[in-house]
């Protein structure tokens, strides 16, 4: 059976190759999406599940962010991503990173406000990590990612920084 999705058009779903990947422009950020397939075919109802993600893109992304604000204000997560960088970077790199940022936020926030999405990983066989949000500083500045996992109803499993 074959099965539209947006952003990668036609799959057959009984044929399935383990990753599909490209890049796609949203709200002017260039954003890395991935299928990640562990069995040669799905049912239909994942597909659908899938579908429903990749045409609310931007709302999974505005909600991924919002977790991520969330965590910063009340839990922990998003400030041992912060803090690490803010003491592995050396002030002439931190200096060009928050070149654009607002002076009058406190420096975690600065560094905050620099984050962006850089990948969305789907995996349709996994109920709790169904998706993946990654957001980064600059890969030429970090290799650590700030992971916000998604399960299959678009609600947040946990947010954790990976490298």
């Amino acid at each position: 059976m074959h099965s539209e999705l947006p952003y990668f058009g036609l799959i057959d779903t009984n044929e399935l190759e383990d990753r599909y990947s490209l890049q796609v422009k949203v709200k002017d950020q260039t954003v890395d999406l991935d299928i990640n397939f562990k069995q040669k075919s799905i049912e239909q109802s994942r597909i659908a599940c899938l579908n429903d993600f990749l045409k609310n893109i931007e709302a999974v992304i505005a909600d991924s962010w919002s977790a991520i604000k969330h965590d910063f204000t009340n839990g922990s997560e998003v400030r041992e991503f912060l803090n690490f960088h803010l003491e592995e970077l050396d002030d002439q790199t931190l200096t060009a990173l928050l070149s654009k940022a607002d002076k009058l936020l406190t420096m975690e926030e600065q560094l905050l406000s620099v984050t962006k999405i850089n990948r969305i990983g789907f995996y349709p066989d996994s109920k709790t990590s169904f998706a993946i949000v990654d957001f980064n500083l600059d890969f030429r500045i970090s290799q650590y990612v700030l992971v916000v996992i998604l399960n299959d109803n678009k609600t947040l499993n946990h947010i954790t920084m990976e490298s």
